[in-house]
């Protein structure tokens, strides 16, 4: 599991014009979104992924939560980048004193990965 990096990160920041690809939020942390994490020639190709909220990242790995074999990870590495985008999450809200709408942005996350999916 790693980062878009160089053009390809490059690319998605130029095309997301500062906001979540998924939703459209500018008020959240953005992460570049990876599709699928098998490794190869394509990895950084701007189209195998999105530029998506915190939130939303998180939202998508738990979708695989039990077949993280469908994205290209194991078990153990989708499990940690719930963790981390689960902690990250938080923290951001909790800085924030917003720590009350997690479930709720959570649960839209889902359902937007769910409609395009």
């Amino acid at each position: 599991m790693s980062p878009f990096t160089g053009d390809g990160l490059r690319e998605i920041k130029v095309r997301s014009k500062g906001r979540s690809e998924l939703s459209g939020r500018t008020d959240r942390p953005l992460h570049c979104s990876h599709f699928n994490h098998t490794k190869g020639t394509t990895y950084n190709e701007p189209e195998r992924g999105l530029r998506v909220t915190i939130i939303e990242h998180l939202a998508y790995h738990l979708l695989y939560r039990d077949r993280a074999s469908e994205i290209g990870l194991k078990s153990c590495q989708n499990e940690f980048a719930i963790d981390m985008l689960n902690r990250g999450s938080l923290e951001f809200l909790e800085k924030i004193g917003h720590l009350e709408v997690f479930d709720d942005e959570l649960a839209d996350s889902i359902l937007m990965w769910e409609q395009i999916l």
